[in-house]
């Protein structure tokens, strides 16, 4: 799978916890990280539906502290 960007390659993606590296991101985590101020490990990544494609994707949340659980999202 090619690189969706270019100036956050596979290799750093994978420093997010949960995320999903065979699938797309909404935002670029490199530059969300850099954007809050925070490490990479610090962001919790989370798979949404995107509304526009259909398709399953990556998004991001800072996480309180190093110790937050996995986002769990239960439908009714």
């Amino acid at each position: 799978m090619a690189e969706q960007w270019r100036d956050c390659p596979r290799n750093k993606r994978a420093k997010v916890p949960h995320i999903n590296l065979d699938i797309k991101d909404m935002a670029n985590p490199c530059k969300l990280a850099e954007k809050f101020g925070v490490k990479l490990s610090q962001l919790r990544a989370f798979e949404v539906r995107d509304g526009e494609t259909g398709e399953m994707k990556n998004d991001f949340v800072v996480a309180r502290n190093i110790n937050t659980p996995r986002l769990s999202v239960h439908e009714e």
